[in-house]
């Protein structure tokens, strides 16, 4: 079944200063900007370390009026989440006085945004069918850790 009125958006943000990192996936509370998800650049050829970035929302048909909930909010989310793990742009030196590092901010801009319709899954009882209550927590402790990044993966596929 489709829910209507709410949506999946896919904002796609390049780094254009600041992009090499380990990190892989930053999951918030929040439902704009739920998951960041960095994968490697294509926009550069080769192989290379630079990651651009995916956020993820979950959005109501009204929020993509609103600015507050737009490619560029998200792309400002997704920059205030990375500096709220501790993460810093390229290393500049030191500071003179102090001696502390200094480091640049991140760069970045927004390639594109995509949104699809959030699909709820709803199954019927019948006589001969029994359909466990089960959790989607639930489920996810029984797997082994591998399986949980594979997962988190795919379903936005």
């Amino acid at each position: 079944m489709v829910d209507s009125k709410q949506y999946i958006c896919y904002d796609w943000v390049a780094f254009n200063s600041g992009g090499k990192h380990e990190i892989d996936l930053i999951n918030t509370e929040d439902n704009f900007v739920k998951e960041i998800w960095y994968y490697s650049s294509d926009r550069i050829d080769g192989r290379t370390k630079v990651k651009d970035a995916c956020a993820v929302s979950h959005l109501s048909e009204e929020d993509f009026a609103n600015f507050d909930f737009s490619e560029t909010m998200a792309r400002f989310k997704v920059v205030h989440e990375m500096e709220e793990r501790g993460m810093k742009g390229v290393f500049n030196g030191y500071c003179p006085k102090y001696g502390n590092p200094k480091y640049y901010k991140f760069k970045t801009s927004t390639i594109g945004r995509t949104k699809t319709k959030n699909y709820i899954q709803e199954y019927e009882e019948a006589d001969n069918i029994i359909i466990p209550k089960v959790s989607l927590d639930e489920l996810m402790d029984e797997l082994s850790v591998s399986y949980v990044s594979y997962y988190n993966l795919i379903k936005h596929l």
